[in-house]
């Protein structure tokens, strides 16, 4: 994960930047692996605590990485429901909730609306 971390972070280099590039290497693994993502994973690939990075998250983004993950797994939803052509629950699994009731309660508290008015929506602009 180095690589994400575009290069060492110098003695002489202020913590502010090397927390906003933690901050940024652990969004960018989230969004790569959103579906298998937890917390505590996205920490060991990046060589720190779940605490410590859920600390960072929070002071660099306003929320934690947990949110990150929620919000990654929906935007990726968003993508399969504007195709049309899954059932809710194929769409569930594949953005990493094992059922279609959570996702769906998820989705609503982020969005505002149900995946399903979302997909009709998503129709209608064709």
């Amino acid at each position: 994960m180095a690589h994400l971390l575009a290069g060492p972070v110098s003695a002489a280099a202020p913590l502010g930047r090397h927390v906003g590039r933690l901050v940024t290497a652990a969004q960018a693994w989230i969004t790569a692996h959103a579906a298998q993502a937890s917390v505590a994973a996205a920490a060991q690939a990046l060589g720190t605590s779940p605490d410590h990075l859920n600390h960072l998250f929070r002071r660099e983004r306003g929320y934690g990485p947990r949110t990150a993950i929620a919000l990654a797994r929906i935007d990726r939803a968003k993508l399969l429901l504007r195709e049309g052509r899954l059932p809710l629950q194929a769409v569930a699994e594949a953005v990493g909730y094992a059922t279609a009731r959570h996702f769906c309660a998820v989705f609503r508290r982020l969005t505002g609306a149900t995946p399903g008015s979302f997909r009709r929506a998503g129709k209608l602009r064709v």
